[in-house]
């Protein structure tokens, strides 16, 4: 999914888990034990955390919706790496059901999936 905004918001109910040094992906996990990595851009890793700013930490507990931080999307083009977001989980399986709503732009109140 393409940002819109600067903004960074929590995709789903959840304790931050972890947070990588450079700030460009952080872990999740849900009450019912899912994980969920949330990454920012693509080749983030090598700015080495500049244009990125999280007001979360690593224990916080955090709902769908809540200002997570703030991504510099244009000095991350102008650095030749992608804009993309993207929300992994790394370890679904068959036994837990996905349900995506496809949407070509939401907001951070809307419900884009359920587990």
């Amino acid at each position: 999914m393409l940002p819109h905004a600067k903004e960074i918001y929590a995709p789903i109910a959840a304790a931050i888990d972890s947070i990588f040094p450079t700030k460009h992906a952080f872990t999740m996990k849900t009450d019912s034990g899912i994980s969920i990595l949330v990454h920012i851009g693509t080749d983030t890793i090598q700015l080495e955390g500049i244009p990125l700013e999280l007001g979360a930490n690593e224990g916080d507990y955090v709902k769908p919706g809540d200002f997570l931080g703030t991504a510099d999307f244009d000095y991350i083009k102008d650095k030749g790496k992608g804009i993309e977001m993207y929300v992994v989980f790394p370890e679904l399986d068959d036994s837990k059901k996905l349900t995506l709503t496809k949407r070509d732009r939401v907001s951070s109140q809307d419900i884009i999936g359920t587990i």
